[in-house]
């Protein structure tokens, strides 16, 4: 496996992550170097309001499904981890919307 110079791990990075540098964005990170650039993109700027670090959801543990006689969950078990299921994406998608 051949290894990418340091201008073409930028180029992949901001490819990889969404930026799709080009032009003179390109350039400019390509002359910061991988590590720069890569701590720019991960970290907010200083009094960027809009940068606010969203804690963590704290979701409930879902345990595996147990097996009832037959080999499969039974249908309220099912029902209840569904259930259980749409409560955690509801509550990440309302973070999300914040």
């Amino acid at each position: 496996m051949s290894q990418l110079s340091e201008d073409a791990a930028v180029r992949r990075l901001g490819d990889r992550l969404g930026f799709g540098l080009s032009g003179s964005s390109l350039i400019e990170a390509q002359q910061r170097g991988l590590s720069a650039t890569l701590k720019q993109y991960l970290s907010p700027a200083d009094g960027d309001a809009g940068a606010e670090q969203t804690p963590a959801p704290q979701l409930q543990w879902m345990p595996v499904q147990r097996k009832a006689a037959g080999g499969k969950p039974s249908a309220e078990e099912k029902k209840a981890w569904r259930q259980q299921m749409r409560k955690q994406r509801e509550q990440l998608m309302a973070k999300h919307r914040r």
